[in-house]
Order: C-alpha cells, then sequence, then structure tokens
C-alpha cells in the first residue's frame, strides 16, 4: 500500500529522519568512548576544541528555533495534510541538523584530546534533542489541525 496516503506512516518517516540524526551522534560517541583508553577531565587542556565546542553548541542551539520557526510559518492553513507534514519534516531536519553538528564536533573534540569535558556537549546536544522530538502532539500544537486532519492523523 502506497504510505503517502497514510498522515501516520509519513509521520513515521519523520521520526526516523529525526532520530537518525540523534543516533548519529549517540554512534560516533560509543565509538570515541571505546577507542579512548586514558582519558581526563579539563576545562583546559589548551587546544582549539576548548573554544569551538562550546561556540558551536551555544551557536547550534540559537540557531535551532530560529530555523524550525522560519520554516514553521510557510505552512499555510490551506495545504494539505501531506504538504503540512512534508514541511514538518523539513522544520524539525532544520531543527536538529545544527545540534547534531555541534553534537558531532564535541565527539571530535573529545576523539582527538581524550577530555571526558567535551561529551557533556554532545550530551547536551542529545538531550536538547530528544526535548524536541517529533511526536503527533507537538505536530498537532504547532500546526493548526481541522477535524478531519486530527481524524486522518490518528488513523492507523
Amino acid at each position: 500500500m502506497n504510505n503517502s496516503n497514510k498522515p501516520k506512516g509519513n509521520f513515521k518517516i519523520i521520526q526516523i529522519i529525526y532520530g537518525s540524526l540523534i543516533i548519529g551522534i549517540v554512534v560516533f560517541m560509543l565509538f570515541a568512548i571505546s577507542s579512548n583508553t586514558n582519558t581526563s577531565f579539563s576545562y583546559t587542556d589548551g587546544t582549539i576544541f576548548m573554544y569551538i565546542v562550546p561556540i558551536l553548541f551555544f551557536s547550534g542551539f540559537m540557531i535551532s528555533p530560529f530555523l524550525y520557526n522560519k520554516t514553521m510559518i510557510n505552512i499555510k492553513d490551506s495545504d494539505s495534510l501531506f504538504k503540512k507534514l512534508t514541511k514538518y519534516q523539513s522544520a524539525n531536519i532544520m531543527r536538529g541538523a545544527p545540534l547534531e553538528a555541534s553534537g558531532l564536533v564535541a565527539v571530535v573534540g573529545f576523539f582527538m584530546t581524550s577530555n571526558d569535558y567535551y561529551l557533556i556537549f554532545a550530551g547536551l546536544a542529545i538531550a536538547v534533542m530528544l526535548y524536541h522530538f517529533p511526536s503527533k502532539n507537538k505536530f498537532e500544537t504547532a500546526i493548526d489541525l481541522n477535524m478531519e486532519e486530527k481524524m486522518r492523523l490518528r488513523e492507523i
């Protein structure tokens, strides 16, 4: 059966794509942790990562909602449910991408320096992404759906 006619199937795709952004950081972090046997924790390790990682995280944290909102304003009430879901998917990717990038850079910082300090920023990026994980309730709250669209979204 064609998945484009089932809003719930399309919504699962949104969750899979967003989840893959999170899983990318987690898998790379697990690899980096398993590869580094002699780690330490220091706020000042003398590397460029000491500046890049926090700046990238806070930049990603600040730009993420801006990109999400900028994409969400393109959703019109007259759009079909499929088009609304597609634009919502784009908005969530736009929100997750800066956080994923900052998380990956944080893991690279840990991998290169063996400094556990950078894992804090990777963990924060993951936590923020999990907080914004797309759900049907968040979709309904973010977009004003009519009753027919809400019923179609809840179909099996």
